[in-house]
């Protein structure tokens, strides 16, 4: 391997890059799965501490629960259809259904 990183594929000649470190990119897996979990454990410590201070139990409204039913699916519905994108068909081949290079054989 070359000091720029680059490396020479076997039997091509072709240079490949290479990285260094693969880690450096972004958090890996069990990093994202402790974070998930501390945030999914902060918000249980604060749901307990808010139930410690207002024992009362909530009034129950239709609207919020509606809400909080259905808010979030909705939102990912929307997020979802405004990027979706329909790929286009490709145009049809000049001069037939068969390429020249088929056509040649």
């Amino acid at each position: 391997m070359q000091a720029d990183g680059c490396a020479i594929l076997p039997g091509t000649g072709r240079p490949i890059t290479i990285n260094p470190e693969p880690h450096s990119m972004g958090l890996t897996k069990l990093q994202q799965l402790a974070l998930t979990w501390l945030l999914a454990l902060g918000l249980s410590a604060l749901m307990v501490a808010a139930g410690q201070r207002w024992p009362q139990p909530l009034p129950i409204r239709a609207g919020w629960v509606w809400a909080a039913l259905f808010g979030l699916p909705l939102l990912t519905l929307v997020g979802v259809l405004v990027r979706w994108v329909v790929p286009q068909a490709p145009p049809p081949p000049e001069g037939g259904e068969s390429s020249p290079a088929i056509q040649e054989r």
